[in-house]
């Protein structure tokens, strides 16, 4: 595994705990969550879903860093930490502007 592929794990798991945090000050404001699914866990698991999101997302990369190796796996990682970038980044501005921030 190269070390770009790590740093990019080690980045996804950093921003997903971002995206926690983000989503967790969001919706202490009265927002709501946007992504069904997760709306789904947190409608069944209201004081774990913080957890199974986090662990949610170990799981995979741990799956993604024992599969890496080929270049489509590698351009995923890639992709799935910018997609992570972006809500973090939509969840901050939704802040700002809401006034959380």
């Amino acid at each position: 595994m190269s070390w770009r592929v790590m740093a990019a794990l080690i980045l996804l798991q950093a921003l997903n705990v971002a995206d926690t945090i983000t989503t967790t000050w969001a919706m202490e404001m009265g927002v709501r969550e946007l992504n069904p699914a997760m709306a789904w866990v947190i409608g069944t698991f209201p004081h774990m879903w913080q957890f199974i999101k986090i662990m949610l997302v170990y799981i995979c990369g741990i799956f993604l860093m024992l599969v890496s190796g080929s270049k489509w796996v590698d351009r995923m990682i890639y992709i799935v930490t910018l997609v992570y970038a972006a809500v973090v980044i939509n969840n901050v501005v939704g802040l700002c502007l809401v006034g959380g921030l």
